[in-house]
């Protein structure tokens, strides 16, 4: 009796399928049975995931197998944790970073002399534990024109600040923007994912400067982003600070980032990003869950002129040295700006109940100004000397903080990973589109942690305090922290940054 063909047709298909399923290369590593959490598809369940060859290929209801299992019962299985206001491109910072949950760092406010991208990111190839990048710094070009100071790192141009800081305070002539921006636009040429200024260090440099470097970045699809003007300031200076930024990026119709904007005036500098994003513009800004900023002892807000008289502020009650522990008084800070320019400290300039609402708004990406390391690439992170505790411990204190205030964990892993992705996404950066998403197809950066456990330990007395309760990190789908422990094999890290012109 003939059989039916439709029946002898489902049957092949039943055993290609099958021969198909069977033939299929097993999961590289498997996580199974985590509280996965994407916020971009509003992932909040149960799951299994399976990679391969560095991506996600199965998210799945049901238990994988693999090479390598991960019983992630208990445990929030999150997009790797991105941090695009990181100014500590060495190893033992990535460390650090590490664990606390990081996958992605880049400096993209400070960044690294245009003229000398490609060695930057040359030194890292093949080396670093995390994904790097670093945009064109203002900062730097500035330094090398009207300075003469050539370095693609940050101890140079911050001990120039103690030493005459031309580059600070003069207003550069024409035929000097033209040097800066040149080498900047190397630096974009590159590969390079932006440009940073930082104006709060240049109160020299003018308004049409500031328009011509983010055109340059707006002509190349870049963000440029910002310390604003007068940072620290009053609330009237730092608004008036993100107007003058904002209102080149509505006429170039640019992406833009303002850097660490929980400062006085925080909530209207909000309002300006939202209603304009709202309007079509890629525009945001990032903050981090401290009531104190940190940077070096030569600032120039610290002058007394500024810091005094401007600001109303007082060296003994706002100004503390982690290093000394303790806060200074102005006699020590006029001693050791000249003794030790690049020397770290600790401005208190927020109130503590306004964390809690920086945390929970729309849009807001989580950027820890992680401060520099000045010395080896490889330098141990037990040699590095006491610190801000935003390094160390931005991202724990984060989830402990959403935890012990009942947050909306989407928000704050959106605020830790995907918002930031998307906006430098939305840019054209491709390594951002496949990051920060839980998503099949996706670059496997993930973290997992334990809601119930993870801690920040860092404080500004003890700064470098490692978290806690980070229990995996996975870079490009492979174990850079297992069980709470570097993977000392583990290098990983991807470059991050755009195609050559």
């Amino acid at each position: 009796m003939a059989r039916h063909p439709v029946i002898i047709l489902l049957a092949c298909l039943a055993f290609v399928a099958g021969c198909s399923q069977s033939d299929e290369k097993p999961y590289d590593v498997v996580i199974n049975q985590g509280r996965v959490i994407d916020p971009l598809s509003e992932l909040d369940a149960i799951r299994h995931i399976g990679l391969r060859e560095g991506r996600i290929v199965k998210i799945s209801k049901t238990p994988l197998t693999g090479k390598q299992m991960v019983d992630a019962s208990g445990l929030i299985v999150a997009p790797g944790f991105i941090d695009y206001h990181w100014h500590c491109p060495a190893q033992a910072c990535y460390e650090i970073g590490l664990k606390d949950g990081l996958t992605s760092a880049m400096d993209l406010e400070f960044g690294a002399l245009g003229s000398e991208i490609n060695q930057w990111y040359a030194r890292r190839e093949g080396a670093a534990r995390i994904n790097f990048g670093t945009s064109a710094s203002a900062e730097l070009a500035r330094a090398l024109v009207l300075d003469g100071n050539k370095a693609d790192d940050a101890l140079n141009a911050y001990i120039s600040r103690g030493r005459g800081q031309k580059w600070a305070v003069h207003a550069a002539n024409s035929q000097e923007q033209k040097a800066v921006l040149a080498d900047m636009e190397q630096g974009l040429k590159e590969g390079a994912i932006g440009i940073g200024i930082t104006l709060g260090y240049m109160p020299a440099i003018s308004a049409p400067e500031v328009y011509d470097m983010q055109k340059l970045a707006a002509n190349y699809g870049r963000q440029a982003c910002v310390h604003l003007r007068h940072t620290p300031g009053h609330a009237d200076e730092e608004i008036n600070g993100a107007q003058e930024v904002l209102a080149n990026a509505a006429a170039l119709k640019a992406p833009t980032c303002i850097n660490h904007f929980n400062n006085a005036g925080w909530r209207k500098v909000q309002d300006l990003l939202v209603d304009l994003r709202g309007q079509g513009l890629n525009v945001w800004g990032d903050i981090y869950p401290y009531v104190a900023g940190s940077t070096s002892i030569n600032a120039v807000f610290f002058q007394p002129e500024v810091f005094e008289k401007r600001l109303g502020w007082t060296y003994e009650e706002q100004l503390f040295d982690p290093a000394l522990n303790k806060f200074l008084t102005k006699a020590e800070y006029l001693r050791l700006v000249k003794s030790d320019p690049v020397r770290q400290v600790i401005i208190y300039k927020s109130r503590p109940e306004e964390i809690i609402e920086w945390l929970q708004l729309p849009g807001v990406a989580i950027g820890s100004d992680g401060m520099p390391l000045f010395g080896a690439w490889d330098k141990q992170p037990e040699t590095i000397p006491n610190t801000h505790p935003r390094r160390a411990g931005t991202r724990a204190r984060s989830l402990r903080l959403a935890r012990e205030h009942d947050l909306d964990m989407l928000q704050i892993i959106a605020a830790l990973s995907s918002n930031a992705a998307v906006y430098l996404g939305n840019m054209g950066l491709k390594a951002m589109q496949e990051r920060g998403r839980l998503q099949e197809t996706m670059v496997a950066d993930i973290t997992i942690f334990d809601p119930a456990a993870v801690r920040d330990n860092a404080t500004y007395k003890e700064g470098l305090t490692e978290s806690t309760g980070i229990v995996h990190v996975l870079v490009n789908g492979q174990f850079a922290l297992r069980d709470g422990a570097i993977v000392e094999a583990a290098t990983h890290g991807q470059a991050l940054r755009f195609d050559k012109k």
